[in-house]
């Protein structure tokens, strides 16, 4: 079960991990392109993106029955949950829901800004980072 759990959880990891960074600098460039249906894309994949991402988390929760001497305490696995939590909430919270709203101003023909995009995209990159070299260097 555990080698399972570790396939999936690790594939499932380095196939979101890019997109999780990559969608809010994409749905800038869309934004500014003023591309309504590209950034309604961007959002619904942002929200997929998520909720993948939220699967992802379970499983590594799951995970940590199965690995001797890691408990949710531990400091480098604790720090990676919060800095993951973390970036599910901008994904879910402010990168989504902006991509939407921006959709539909570009599609009313007013003006959408681009600012929490570039914020949320921006930390979303460096938490998914730090994440990254915590759970492959587990100090």
């Amino acid at each position: 079960m555990r080698l399972a759990l570790e396939f999936i959880h690790f594939t499932l990891g380095a196939l979101v991990v890019i997109p999780l960074a990559v969608v809010p600098f994409a749905g800038v460039i869309e934004v500014r392109a003023r591309n309504a249906p590209g950034v309604r894309g961007l959002g619904r994949a942002s929200t997929v993106v998520g909720v993948i991402a939220l699967v992802i988390g379970f499983l590594g929760i799951m995970l940590i029955s199965y690995v001797p001497h890691v408990t949710i305490a531990t400091p480098w696995l604790g720090a990676s949950v919060i800095l993951y939590g973390a970036t599910l909430a901008l994904t879910m919270g402010v990168t989504a829901p902006r991509l939407r709203a921006a959709s539909e101003s570009i599609a009313r023909g007013s003006a959408a800004s681009t600012g929490i995009l570039t914020v949320s995209g921006v930390a979303t990159t460096v938490f998914l980072a730090a994440m990254v070299v915590l759970m492959v260097w587990k100090p």
